[in-house]
């Protein structure tokens, strides 16, 4: 008819009457045979968000009176009383476990808010897995975070483990004396007997406060502990970054106590910072279906007070390392001057802020002068870290045959996305061994070495200082005396969920260094951070 009344001229404004009156019956008979199809589907695999939608737009053409418009009801209404029965025992327990949750505070005590954070979990990851819908998830999911967040801080918000190393080879050989006992998983006890003193060629003295017995209490006790043993206490810090917390793990103590074992460890045996990797990446697997995920990571060191970025162009990252760590790697960083790493480092500044700012606001301006590279997965990433270790400045010392000679930083960041309501969190892992505290005339230190361990003692010294300020409450706290305590702020003090390993030696030989070391960490107990969530 539209093609005759064209052949005969009618006017232009009734052939597009009827055009339009025909591309509206051409909707209606499509949306109808929609209806048809779509109620024809088995209910357990029919869409109902598509059913709805089609029913929606059925109502706005006028269809509601036809038979399909019918059958399609019908269809919806038997597909949701399927839906309710199949989500019915997952709405169930989510609000049983939501009911015995309800109401807890920090001080309900560790044990219960524990029992509950593991129903809770349990509720929403089977509820999830079921299909329910994440709006539903939303109220538990909460709750959740707020009662694992609550068990994170009931164990301290800066938390300290204590770990001591087994007796080495050469104070075996020397019959050196242990001075350290651990009492249980949280404290250690520390004396200097008479027999200890002696063999030291020092004078005992019962009045000596510095010779009495003192005990040292931590929210955990490693001696020494497995490499696994040490991570399963810290490895809940994870699931604390994905909902958004800054995270800080670092390690301080006395050269040669196995601070970098702890953190890095070996490649049979893996430390913290890789644990942490894998751990991450795990997480991020599990979740991958309802959350999008962007990771980036910088590796650099705090070498004499200058931040310099330990990886190589991105393109050699993706040629395989030899597996040779940090320590074997003994003067894979020379002495300055001698390492065109070092220069790199120092140019890679303006871009890796602004990539950065991103992932947190509380990127310190230091760690922002290193590139972060993306990490599509935990072997990307370790092999980054692997890269980066391997040319970390190390020397021989008296104390140490593998003396770090600088403070080595992890920073990962962490963007996450919900697919369903588009919130997002952001948060900074910061994984940091430190350099060890060293007396020069202990460690027989000279020329470059000894100028280092100056550096390495100037900037412990600001951290200690800092330690001091927070713990007895000043107004001022001196961040601004050293690049460490800048980078380290947010961790002493600022938003973050920090986590200090303290390592020590056992032996009468360093018995001075292990009571300081010890009692540094005693202060550090008494920082308190304002945890705070990065969401958007």
């Amino acid at each position: 008819a539209i093609e005759r009344a064209r052949r005969a001229r009618l006017t232009k404004s009734e052939v597009e009457r009827a055009c339009q009156a025909l591309e509206k019956q051409v909707r209606k008979r499509d949306l109808r045979l929609r209806l048809v199809e779509l109620a024809q589907r088995p209910p357990e695999t029919l869409d109902l968000s598509q059913l709805r939608d089609a029913i929606g737009d059925a109502d706005t053409l006028g269809l509601s009176g036809t038979q399909e418009y019918s059958d399609a009801m019908a269809a919806l209404r038997h597909a949701e009383e399927l839906v309710n029965e199949k989500f019915e025992p997952m709405r169930d327990m989510l609000n049983e476990a939501m009911d015995h949750t309800s109401g807890l505070e920090k001080n309900s005590g560790l044990q219960r808010l524990q029992e509950a954070k593991e129903r809770l979990s349990i509720a929403v990851r089977q509820a999830r897995e079921g299909g329910l819908p994440e709006g539903e998830l939303v109220d538990a999911e909460t709750r959740r975070r707020k009662i694992h967040n609550a068990v994170e801080d009931l164990k301290g918000t800066l938390r300290v483990f204590c770990r001591i190393r087994p007796m080495n080879a050469q104070e075996d050989e020397e019959r050196d004396i242990n001075t350290i006992k651990s009492n249980d998983r949280m404290s250690v006890t520390v004396e200097l007997n008479r027999k200890c003193a002696e063999q030291q060629g020092k004078d005992w003295n019962p009045l000596n406060k510095v010779h009495h017995a003192e005990t040292f209490y931590f929210d955990s006790v490693f001696y020494p502990g497995t490499q696994a043993d040490v991570f399963e206490d810290c490895k809940d810090l994870m699931r604390s970054a994905l909902d958004g917390y800054n995270i800080t793990i670092f390690a301080y103590g006395q050269t040669g106590t196995g601070k970098t074992y702890t953190m890095f460890g070996s490649p049979n045996d893996e430390g913290v910072g890789p644990r942490t990797v894998k751990e991450l990446f795990r997480l991020i697997d599990i979740d991958n279906e309802f959350f999008e995920h962007s990771v980036s990571a910088t590796v650099g060191e705090l070498y004499r007070n200058e931040m310099l970025d330990l990886l190589p162009p991105e393109e050699e990252l993706v040629r395989k390392g030899s597996g040779e760590t940090g320590q074997q790697a003994n003067g894979a960083r020379g002495r300055p001057g001698t390492n065109s790493n070092a220069s790199k480092g120092k140019d890679a500044g303006a871009p890796g802020g602004a990539s950065k700012g991103k992932a947190s606001s509380k990127a310190s301006s230091e760690l922002e002068k290193l590139e972060p590279r993306p990490c599509n997965d935990a072997e990307h990433l370790l092999a980054m870290l692997q890269k980066g270790t391997k040319s970390r400045h190390v020397a021989s010392t008296a104390m140490n045959a593998h003396s770090s000679r600088s403070h080595l930083i992890l920073s990962m960041f962490v963007v996450r996305t919900n697919k369903e309501t588009g919130q997002k969190t952001t948060s900074q892992i910061t994984i940091c061994d430190l350099a060890g505290s060293e007396r020069l005339k202990k460690s027989d230190a000279k020329g470059e070495i000894a100028k280092e361990g100056i550096e390495i003692n100037k900037s412990l010294t600001a951290l200690g200082d800092v330690f001091s300020a927070l713990s007895e409450g000043r107004s001022h706290v001196p961040y601004a005396n050293s690049k460490l305590t800048q980078v380290l702020k947010d961790a002493l003090g600022g938003t973050a969920k920090t986590l200090m390993f303290v390592n020590c030696s056992p032996a009468a030989a360093s018995f001075e260094e292990t009571k300081n070391t010890l009692q540094y960490a005693k202060r550090a107990k008494k920082v308190i951070n304002v945890q705070q969530q990065n969401r958007s």
